[in-house]
């Protein structure tokens, strides 16, 4: 794989502008397969201050479940990454 065919995305801003920083830390991470718990400990804080981000993030994309969640992830990087490959196509 060249140079040419990677994807460089820039900042999380680009696949979620209505994520905070944080927000999207968080969505990632348990997109990646970690748990509620994982995530807590991984960022050193609470479960119960992770529990109000899946609220919130639930809110933001309204969704039911945080299932729900890691499909509005992943489909939003894999669109991406098929825009991008269509540009260079062409």
């Amino acid at each position: 794989m060249t140079n040419n065919n990677i994807i460089k995305i820039h900042s999380f801003q680009h696949l979620f502008p209505e994520l905070t920083e944080r927000q999207f830390r968080i969505l990632e991470m348990y997109a990646l397969g970690k748990t509620q718990k994982n995530i807590s400990h991984s960022l050193r804080c609470s479960k119960t201050a992770i529990d109000k981000h899946f609220v919130n993030l639930k809110v933001i994309f309204e969704c039911e479940t945080t299932s729900d969640l890691r499909g509005i992830y992943l489909n939003r990087f894999l669109r991406t990454i098929a825009i991008y490959s269509n540009m260079q196509q062409h």
